[in-house]
């Protein structure tokens, strides 16, 4: 029952990442029309995550959220502690991420859970290790420049600005 709790946890913590990701794609390719063939009410879906043609936000919405637990994915106090964490829903996967790792201690304290030397510290860290991929992918995808490159940029402008008033002196015929 953990494990399964644990697995779901993390599918759905995944599934809440892209779904706050800015893509290309609006994730169904259906220009988003609803399976029913009418479009899907985003009252209240966040001004930060609304995209014309966008499931994510509709996923992370109150209505998704809903949907999710009449899917059997949620439970009603998950969707009360998502919504009463006081975090906007882009965050929402960083925090079942988070529970997975309560709910693996919890079974180590009870006993649910057993390993050996270590297990508690390879555990933590492999959660750690998925949580900084998930920060990763924003930097990759905004297309940042690795700060040794700026730098060395800005020293190569820097010179060639203090540089250029003498090379262009032997020009003005002095």
């Amino acid at each position: 029952d953990l494990v399964m709790k644990c697995a779901r946890l993390i599918k759905l913590s995944h599934t809440f990442f892209w779904a706050a990701t800015p893509t290309c794609s609006n994730g169904v390719g259906d220009g988003g029309v609803g399976d029913d063939g009418h479009d899907e009410d985003e009252s209240d879906v966040p001004a930060e995550l609304r995209r014309e043609d966008s499931i994510g936000p509709v996923l992370l919405s109150p209505q998704g959220l809903l949907a999710l637990e009449r899917a059997g994915e949620l439970t009603r106090e998950e969707i009360k502690a998502l919504v009463n964490s006081g975090l906007p829903p882009s965050q929402y996967g960083y925090v079942l991420l988070e529970w997975v790792g309560l709910h693996a201690m919890n079974g180590l304290e009870a006993g649910t859970l057993r390993g050996g030397p270590g297990f508690e510290e390879n555990l933590l860290r492999n959660i750690c290790s998925l949580r900084a991929e998930y920060f990763s992918i924003g930097d990759i995808t905004s297309g940042r420049m690795p700060l040794a490159y700026v730098q060395l940029v800005q020293v190569l402008v820097d010179s060639l600005v203090v540089l250029a008033p003498f090379a262009l002196y032997p020009d003005l015929g002095s």
